[in-house]
């Protein structure tokens, strides 16, 4: 199954979705960070006026043969004459350091009473019982194949790839791979503890705490602030369409009955005049 269709599928449409229950069609919106722009031609089919921004530039190659108005810029050295209605970051702030500097640059690009649209994570609030399930998937999905050899999972939560995508990326919204891996194949003994090394440790992700702390700081007027699941995103170029869906429904049951933490965070906030 191709991770197009798997984001079709799931990420995709549920990443459209938010947008769409945020702001009207037909807005002005900066993608910053378009990875392939698999997520911006979507957004652009839904209606909005899209430019889209990564610094790779095999993405924006990919992102422009999509028919998307792509332009190869790191976020934080974006210059535009624009000012946007939308600003969307779509699991990309996590990666911008000084993550100050970056909430200054979305704030110059807005438009007064424009809104910043974040599709994040909190990586600090992964627990116990959520890194069981977590690496419990992850230990039946790499099982090893017939020959032996691992089957290698892509780790891929950011829609149409892994990692971060407004710094570098090659597919969809996404760039280098950084899942947190099994230790020689078997679940960590520190389950938290693997997490943290791999995400706070090897790849210095920024915790949702100082995302939002710098948003206060920048004036940004926080209209909608809600936790969503998240970690199916982790396997969305690894399993079928069908599996991933399970996955998703799966770990949406558990966080509803607090079994699982969602660690998805979602923000909508306006810049104020």
């Amino acid at each position: 199954m191709s991770t197009a269709t798997n984001l079709q599928h799931i990420a995709l449409t549920d990443t459209v979705s938010f947008v769409r229950s945020a702001v009207a069609s037909g807005a002005s919106l900066l993608d910053a960070g378009c990875g392939d722009g698999t997520v911006a031609a979507a957004l652009q089919q839904a209606g909005y006026l899209v430019t889209a921004i990564d610094r790779n530039p095999e993405s924006i190659a990919n992102a422009r043969s999509a028919g998307v108005n792509a332009e190869q810029s790191d976020f934080l050295d974006y210059a535009s004459d624009e000012r946007f209605d939308v600003v969307f970051l779509a699991r990309s702030l996590h990666h911008m350091h000084p993550i100050e500097r970056a909430v200054s640059k979305i704030v110059e690009l807005l438009k007064p009473d424009g809104l910043v649209l974040l599709e994040e994570f909190g990586v600090e609030l992964m627990d116990t019982k959520s890194a069981l399930w977590f690496y419990g998937v992850k230990s039946v999905l790499e099982a090893d194949d017939p020959e032996g050899h691992p089957k290698q999972l892509c780790q891929a939560h950011h829609p149409g790839g892994t990692g971060d995508h407004a710094h570098g990326g090659s597919d969809g919204h996404g760039g280098r791979s950084h899942g947190p891996g099994l230790e020689h194949g078997a679940i960590p003994h520190d389950l938290v503890g693997s997490w943290n090394e791999h995400h706070l440790g090897k790849h210095d992700v920024i915790a949702s705490s100082s995302m939002l702390k710098a948003l206060a700081e920048a004036k940004l007027e926080v209209l909608q602030q809600s936790y969503v699941p998240y970690l199916y995103r982790y396997f969305v170029d690894s399993v079928s369409a069908e599996k991933l869906d399970a996955i998703f429904r799966w770990e949406a049951r558990l966080c509803g009955l607090g079994l699982v933490t969602p660690i998805g965070l979602r923000v909508v906030a306006r810049r104020q005049r």
